[in-house]
């Protein structure tokens, strides 16, 4: 099993609002903004052009919350007060880190099956999130972006994770939540898939369709 992480295994959404609201409390006398529905509104495009920045090689995965420090807080920090004013916010995001309910299941039918996890964050967070939530004894390693040098959809991530499960891609099934990034690739490199979309389908859909 190819595995997405965020979105798919993790509840990252949970963890970002805590992480926005951590912040936002601990700034509120700095910022502009009233209420904590309007700061999310200004740092969520924010956050998202930044991250942009890294995928085009522009950016570090260290310098995107620098640079996010620096615009939606409109000052000119150094590198060392940028990552003192973002403290608060990796504080509560990384408290919040959750698998959703029906991955601890999933994991124990799916004992016998050979996993790795396949994911365009940085290894060092993403491997943290996996350690605190136990994922690691379930997941033997995950492929990332400065392993490859490509981000999903690029095939050489899928590559990468099958030729470390030494496995066929007619042999693995690869389970995410963006179809762009997650389940076309796959598709195109004809591993199963099952497209995870939180609210409308969960894993004991993908068991099944794994059984069959």
């Amino acid at each position: 099993l190819l595995l997405d992480l965020d979105g798919t295994l993790l509840d990252d959404s949970k963890a970002l609002t805590a992480g926005s609201r951590g912040f936002y409390e601990a700034h509120r006398s700095s910022l502009g903004d009233k209420t904590f529905e309007a700061f999310r509104a200004r740092w969520r495009p924010i956050s998202g052009r930044h991250w942009a920045r890294i995928v085009a090689g522009e950016l570090s995965f260290e310098d995107q919350p620098r640079e996010c420090m620096r615009e939606v807080m409109g000052v000119q920090f150094s590198d060392a007060e940028a990552d003192a004013a973002f403290e608060p916010f990796l504080q509560s995001y990384e408290e919040a880190w959750c698998c959703y309910d029906d991955v601890a299941e999933f994991m124990r039918q799916t004992k016998g099956l050979k996993k790795i996890a396949v994911t365009n964050g940085q290894r060092a967070a993403q491997r943290a999130k996996m350690q605190r939530t136990g994922l690691l004894a379930d997941i033997s390693d995950l492929v990332t972006p400065e392993d490859v040098g490509a981000w999903k959809p690029d095939p050489a991530m899928f590559h990468n994770a099958l030729n470390q499960l030494g496995v066929a891609p007619n042999e693995a099934m690869m389970i995410g939540d963006d179809y762009e990034k997650d389940i076309a690739p796959a598709l195109v490199m004809a591993l199963q898939t099952f497209w995870i979309r939180r609210g409308v389908n969960d894993l004991s859909e993908a068991l099944a369709v794994i059984r069959s």
